[in-house]
Formats: structure tokens, sequence, C-alpha cells
């Protein structure tokens, strides 16, 4: 912790500076590093009121504190975040909120800000939710309200899936707009880690665990994996990830499930189920009841007809007898990780 005389020491030589250079500023704006300056000798004075330029337009707790105004030079000279990027998130919502935080609350911002996980992108995403008109009047208000909150909106960003610890451990209320919007967030992330775990991805390396394992576990090439197939068994209508034809004749039916959260497979599966999944998966696994597979989709009534080889019966229903069902695979993720399944749950041998 800095010593009184040591801040307003750097205050004044800051201030100096500012004074000297103030005409120059208003006639070059924010090219300043690089001119001829007499009064400024070193590429950090010059970024320094560089710097000031950015945020002359808030209020002077930040535009004339030299602590905020290193820490501001450091991550516009640091190169992890392309300087237009941040001058402009300055002149937004983003200054909006410093402008709204006092020195201590304001310096752990810009702190945040520095941290090893910030790159570019990461920038890109605080910025893009800042900005975007849905949250104006909820989200960036809390936070203006607020700005000691920013770290839990970064937290949340970075750890989408840590979401509920980030909101336990922290100060945030669960019904404020930033929890809410939080959630949201969670859930939108959540899904799109499921989606890469459950089904290959060719854009995206390392996508369709499950999907793959199931495969592998038939000894079958992944075109004849068939996804998302909806069956209705005793009247509930669910849907399933996976179902193929193995090479016993059987059809085989595979589970993917998605979770944030260290599980124990082998008993926490029934937790994982839909309501529906809850009330069709028994008739299954017993084996009491045929299956009817309800498609429209042009494309998986070709794969159910060439590659599972059923065709309607007489009542215009695709059917399979309960007879021909084969294996039932839940493929469970490791915590938070859609590369790898950490369990199969033979729910049919």
């Amino acid at each position: 912790m800095e010593t009184n005389i040591t801040y307003w020491l750097k205050r004044l030589i800051f201030l100096v500076l500012i004074i000297v250079q103030v005409g120059n500023v208003y006639a070059t704006e924010r090219v300043l590093a690089g001119t001829e300056i007499a009064s400024v000798e070193s590429a950090q004075g010059q970024e320094i009121v560089n710097s000031w330029v950015v945020v002359k337009h808030l209020n002077p707790k930040i535009h004339l504190n030299p602590n905020i105004l290193e820490r501001i030079s450091s991550i516009r000279t640091g190169g992890k975040i392309p300087v237009d990027k941040f001058d402009d998130a300055l002149n937004k919502q983003l200054g909006q909120i410093l402008n709204s935080a006092d020195e201590i609350k304001a310096n752990k911002i810009l702190d945040r800000l520095q941290e090893a996980h910030v790159n570019e992108k990461h920038f890109d995403d605080i910025v893009e939710r800042l900005e975007n008109p849905l949250y104006q009047d909820k989200l960036v208000k809390d936070l203006k309200e607020n700005p000691d909150w920013f770290e839990t909106f970064d937290d949340i960003i970075h750890h989408p899936g840590k979401y509920w610890d980030i909101l336990e451990d922290g100060t945030t209320p669960f019904s404020a707009p930033l929890a809410k919007w939080g959630q949201g967030f969670w859930w939108k992330k959540l899904r799109e880690k499921a989606k890469l775990f459950e089904e290959i991805d060719p854009k995206i390396p390392g996508s369709g665990a499950a999907q793959s394992r199931f495969a592998n576990s038939l000894e079958l090439d992944l075109d004849n994996i068939g996804t998302q197939i909806t069956f209705e068994v005793g009247g509930v209508r669910t849907r399933v990830d996976f179902i193929a034809r193995g090479n016993d004749g059987l059809i085989h039916i595979g589970e993917a499930k998605f979770s944030t959260k260290l599980k124990n497979w082998l008993t926490d599966w029934v937790g994982s189920l839909t309501k529906n999944q809850s009330d069709a998966f028994p008739s299954i696994i017993s084996k009491n009841s045929d299956i009817e597979i309800k498609v429209t989709d042009p494309k998986k009534i070709e794969y159910i007809e060439e590659t599972l080889g059923i065709v309607k019966n007489e009542q215009g229903k695709y059917i399979i007898p309960k007879d021909e069902i084969g294996t039932f695979k839940l493929l469970g993720s490791a915590a938070d990780d859609a590369s790898v399944v950490s369990k199969v749950v033979e729910l049919i041998k």
C-alpha cells in the first residue's frame, strides 16, 4: 500500500504532465506517443497521457487518478486486448461502469481485465453482453449500481458451469438482474457444452465424445448411428440421443448426459432424466412394450428404413419389437468436460 506522500507526488507529477500537454492533447487527440513532446521524456509518460485522453470524458476521480491511469495504460500496452477495442469500450458501457465506481472498485475492475484468462476473445464476450440492448435496463444497470459485482459477472462468463457455486459464494442476491442474466447465460452455455458432448461437429475437434463412444462400443461406423430419435412407449413420448442396429441384429439405444459437476453415474443417472424419460425409460429397460419411432424428417425416415431396416407396418407406424431391443447405454460426462465420457451405464446389458 503506497503512502499518502507517494500517492500525492504521483498525482502532482501527472497533473504537471497534463498541464504541459493539454494543448497538444486536444490538437492530436489520441496519438501522442511518438510525437515530439519535449515535456514527456519517456514512452511510459506518453502512454499515461494517452490513457488520460481516452477517459477524460469520465469524472475526475477516474481521469485524474494516477493509480487508475497506470492500470489503463498497462492494459493498453499489454498486448492482450487490442487498443482500439479497449478504448472503444471505455467510451461505452464499460466506461460508465468505471465512472460509477470508487477508486478501490475501479481498480478491481481494471485488475480483473489484466488477469490471465482475459484475452481478446474473452474481452469481446464481456463487451458483447454489456452492449446488448436486451441487457441495458437490467444487467448493465445492476453493474453501474454495484460495480463490485463486475467480478461475479466476469466469473460467470469465464466459468458458466460454476454459476450456482459463484452466486452461493458471492454477495450477489439471487433476485438481482445480474443473477437472472447469469442463469440464462449458464443454461445457454450448458446446452452448448452438452451438444458438443453428445454429437460430432466436424468443425470442432474433440466434439461428440458420447457419439463416438457409443459407436465404438458396438463396433460400428459413425454413419450407422442415428441421432435425436423420438420414441413413443406406453403413450409417452421421449427422445433418445442415439440408436443403431448392431452386428447382432438388435436395435441398440444410447443416451448422453452432460454435467458440470462430478457425478456417480451408476446412481445419479436417474436424477438426470427428463420427466418423460423417467416415465418411458422403465418400459424400455424392462422390455415390456414395443417402441414406436415417431418421425417426419425425410433424412431420418431414410435412415430408419435403409440403415435400421425398419419399414412401416399396416398401421403406418415404425415399430421396434420389444424382442429386438438390444443394449441401452447411458453415457455420462466427466465434470464440466465435454470431451470425456467418464462412465457408461448399461441400463440394458
